[in-house]
C-alpha cells in the first residue's frame, strides 16, 4: 500500500491511515502507518542495527570459504599467510600458520578441506605447493583436477620415498629432522623409547652416512644405515659417549637398534621407504603431490609409522619453498595415528613449531579430540604432548560433535559455553571457525557448477 505525503489535521489521520490493532495514530507527523515507540536494552537493539557487521578477520584478499552466519552473511575467506600478524582487535595476533579440523563423519569435514585446497591452487597457482598424506586414497579426484601425482605407497611396491634424504633447506636442520624422524619410528617399533646409548649410535650413524654421501653425491638410504651399524666403523663406534662402556653394552644396543630396522625393512614398511625415492617432491614444479597410504589404513601396526614418515618427508622436502617464493600446505589427514607413542607425538609437535621457518600450512584432521588421546594412556607423557599440540595450533574448526564429546572439547580448545551448545547441533557444511581467539560459525560454500562437487564426494562406496 502506498501513501501519499501530505499536511492534514491530526483528527483527519484515520481517514487515511489504515486502523491496525493496538497502534495509535501519531499526530503533527504526516500521513502513512505509525507505531508505538519501542524501548530496548543496546543488546537487543543492536541486533537488528541494518548494517551489522562483525570483524571475526581481517578483510584480506584471500580465497573464499563460506558465509559468516553470525555477521549477517558476509564472506568468509582464509589464508594463515594473509593474515599472519596481523592484529584482529584488542591484541589478539595470528602467530602460526597451523590448523585443526575435527568432525564427526558425514558432516562435511573432508569437503571442507578439499575445496579449501582447490581454491588455494584457483587463487595462488604455483605460489602454493600443496602435499597430502592421504591415508584413505579419497584425494584421488582433487589430484586429478589439479593435475598432481600420486604417489602409492604399499608393501612391496613400486613407488618409494627415502626417509635419510638430504632435502634442500639448511643441512645441519635436515640432519636432526632425519634423526628425530628415525628416533620416533625406531620407538614406535619398539614400543619404548630409545635408551641413550641407542639413540646415540643411531644419530651418529645418520650423521655419518650423511657426511659421506654428500662427498659422493648421492642420498642413503634405510639399506645404507642397517649396514653401517652392522659394520659399526671408528667413526661410530669411536663417539664420546660409547667410551665408558664395554663390547657387550654396545653390541646389545645395536641388536635392538639394527632389530627395529629389519621390520621396518622386511615386514611393516618393505618396499615403501627402503630404497631411493622413485618421485624427487623438491624436484617437482607442479601444483603439489599427493601421498596415497590406503593399503595400509587397516593396519594398526603399520599404519602411524606411515603416517609420520610421509608427514615428516614431505615438510623437509618443502623447507626451502620460501626461498622460491611459494608456501607449502600440508595435510595429514587421520592425524591421531602418529599419537602411538611420545617419540611420534613429539616428532609431529617440533614440525608444527617450524611452521613459520618452513612457511608450511599444517591441516591436521580427526574425528575428535579424543582419537588424539586414544592412542595413548591418559595421564602417559603422549597424552600430554598430544594435548599440547593444541597450543601450537591457532585456527581451530570444530564440525558437529557428539554430545558425550563436548566437555572435552570445550575444554581442550577453551571454548565458551554457547560455542559448546552448538556443537551437536551444526547441520552439515556448517562449523565453528576459531581463530587466534576470534570465533564464528561459518556455513562452508560447494560450488554448484564445475569440478569441486566430485572433488568431494565421498560416498562412492554407498551409491547403488
Amino acid at each position: 500500500m502506498r501513501f501519499r505525503r501530505t499536511s492534514i489535521d491530526a483528527n483527519s489521520v484515520d481517514e487515511i491511515a489504515p486502523a491496525v490493532a493496538g497502534v495509535d495514530p501519531v499526530a503533527g507527523c504526516g500521513s502513512g502507518l505509525r507505531l508505538p515507540r519501542h524501548r530496548g536494552t543496546t543488546a537487543h537493539v543492536a541486533s537488528i542495527y541494518p548494517f551489522h557487521g562483525g570483524r571475526a578477520l581481517h578483510d584480506v584478499a584471500a580465497p573464499f570459504v563460506g558465509v559468516n552466519v553470525t555477521d549477517g552473511q558476509s564472506a568468509w575467506c582464509y589464508d594463515p599467510f594473509e593474515l599472519y600478524g596481523r592484529d584482529f582487535g584488542g591484541g589478539t595476533v595470528l602467530t602460526n600458520s597451523n590448523m585443526l579440523v575435527l568432525g564427526e563423519p558425514g558432516n562435511g569435514k573432508s569437503s571442507a578441506v578439499k575445496t579449501m585446497l582447490y581454491r588455494q591452487a584457483a587463487f595462488y597457482g604455483h605460489r602454493r605447493f600443496i602435499s597430502i598424506s592421504d591415508p584413505k586414497g579419497e584425494y584421488g579426484p582433487l589430484a586429478c583436477a589439479l593435475d598432481m601425482p600420486v604417489i602409492k605407497l604399499h608393501p612391496g611396491g613400486t613407488d618409494r620415498l627415502n626417509l635419510l634424504e638430504a632435502g634442500p633447506g639448511d643441512p645441519i636442520r635436515s640432519i636432526q629432522n632425519r634423526q628425530e624422524l628415525m628416533t620416533g619410528m625406531l620407538a614406535t617399533v619398539l614400543r619404548r623409547d630409545l635408551d641413550p646409548v641407542e639413540e646415540s649410535l643411531l644419530n651418529t650413524a645418520i650423521e655419518v652416512l650423511d657426511v659421506s654421501h654428500r662427498e659422493r653425491l648421492d642420498d642413503p638410504t634405510l639399506v645404507d644405515l642397517a649396514t653401517l651399524l652392522g659394520e659399526l666403523p671408528d667413526s661410530v663406534r669411536g663417539i664420546e659417549e660409547l667410551a665408558l662402556l664395554d663390547d657387550k653394552e654396545i653390541a646389545s644396543a645395536v641388536t635392538n637398534v639394527r632389530l627395529a630396522l629389519s621390520k621396518l625393512l622386511r615386514t611393516t614398511l618393505r618396499g615403501m621407504f627402503d630404497g631411493a625415492s622413485t618421485v624427487s617432491v623438491e624436484a617437482m614444479s607442479g601444483q603439489g603431490v599427493v601421498i596415497d597410504l590406503s593399503s595400509v589404513f587397516s593396519n594398526p601396526e603399520a599404519l602411524p609409522l606411515v603416517q609420520m614418515a610421509a608427514a615428516s618427508t614431505l615438510a623437509g622436502q618443502m623447507a626451502n619453498l620460501p626461498a622460491k617464493g611459494r608456501r607449502g600446505i600440508l595435510v595429514d589427514d587421520e592425524v591421531w595415528a602418529t599419537m602411538a607413542s611420545e617419540r611420534a607425538a613429539k616428532t609431529l609437535q617440533s614440525r608444527l613449531k617450524l611452521c613459520r621457518l618452513w612457511g608450511i600450512w599444517n591441516i591436521l584432521i580427526t574425528h575428535r579430540l579424543s582419537d588424539l588421546n586414544a592412542q595413548a594412556d591418559s595421564g602417559t607423557s603422549a597424552s600430554k604432548v598430544a594435548e599440547g599440540l593444541l597450543a601450537d595450533v591457532q585456527t581451530r574448526v570444530v564440525f558437529r560433535q557428539a554430545t558425550d564429546q563436548l566437555t572435552a572439547t570445550g575444554e581442550l580448545l577453551r571454548m565458551n559455553d554457547r560455542l559448546v551448545e552448538l556443537l551437536p547441533r551444526l547441520t552439515r557444511g556448517r562449523s565453528v571457525w576459531t581463530v587466534a581467539g576470534r570465533a564464528a560459525v561459518v556455513q562452508h560454500v560447494i560450488a554448484a557448477n564445475g569440478p569441486e562437487r566430485a572433488i568431494c564426494d565421498t560416498d562412492q562406496g554407498m551409491k547403488p
